[in-house]
């Protein structure tokens, strides 16, 4: 298999690519999918995009979407393979919100070590591969790599008082009591991945979610938030484990944040409810 570096790269071009696609899509028509979620002819464009361009570089890596799952053997799924959320978010993206994005990783041992995570609307892009870069984009979707900055929350004290994101579109009762019970800390709502950007580039301190989410809605997520020197753990006190096919790729709650402590402590006070 080519290098985490090597693939990373990979998957920034695939990433754009779908986010050519997603932004060139005509109309927001919506169909409604059996689990009653929205999907859209840009959600569709997107993921064919990002598809077609991982199977064009890396043919033997195989690929799991939202949008088209494939049911790879349990112990398959222990061998590489992609994550594709090729448009979290789609109530943002219909509402006009920008607060949208693609979110790519690559999984190994079922955990994430390489991800992207595109915010098209907002020309932001964050890539995780050892290290966590976040860049600028261009109208094209290209990245300015002079605008390049490596993320870092490692050893990071927040400024003041806790700062605090949580879902738009799936708010819990469990991540509001956690802004309770952070007296004074600031609070906002985002949509999609962004939340995961927001920590990693040092806007959000922790990122609360109570209620249950899928493998491709975290992966690259988890892979930034890691990689910038951030942690994330499931309700258990573990990381969450990836490539779960016997439940349908499905995660429990999690919280991630600008350090393990700071996770601890806000999982301790879950237990605590």
């Amino acid at each position: 298999m080519p290098s985490i570096q090597e693939i990373a790269a990979g998957l920034l071009e695939a990433a754009a690519a779908g986010g050519r696609a997603l932004l060139s899509a005509s109309g927001h028509s919506v169909s409604i999918k059996p689990d009653g979620s929205p999907v859209t002819a840009a959600d569709l464009a997107s993921d064919w995009a990002i598809r077609n361009a991982l199977t064009q570089r890396y043919p033997d890596i195989p690929s799991v979407s939202e949008e088209a799952s494939i049911d790879l053997p349990q112990d398959a799924a222990r061998a590489p393979f992609f994550l594709i959320d090729p448009l979290d978010g789609t109530k943002e993206f219909l509402a006009g919100s920008p607060d949208f994005a693609i979110c790519v990783a690559l999984i190994v041992k079922q955990r994430p070590v390489a991800g992207v995570i595109l915010a098209p609307a907002a020309r932001t892009l964050c890539m995780a591969a050892g290290t966590a870069t976040a860049f600028t984009l261009d109208d094209h979707l290209q990245c300015h790599a002079d605008s390049a900055r490596v993320l870092k929350l490692k050893g990071r004290e927040p400024a003041g008082k806790l700062a605090l994101v949580t879902s738009h579109s799936h708010s819990d009762e469990r991540s509001l009591r956690l802004v309770q019970h952070f007296h004074g800390c600031s609070h906002r709502t985002m949509g999609a991945a962004v939340k995961f950007m927001a920590v990693a580039n040092g806007e959000a301190d922790l990122y609360p979610r109570g209620t249950g989410s899928m493998e491709w809605d975290t992966a690259a997520g988890e892979a930034i938030i890691l990689a910038s020197g951030g942690a994330m753990l499931g309700e258990d006190g573990e990381p969450l484990i990836y490539g779960k096919v016997e439940k349908g790729f499905r995660n429990g709650p999690f919280i991630a944040g600008r350090s393990k402590a700071l996770v601890q402590s806000a999982l301790n006070q879950w237990a605590a409810c």
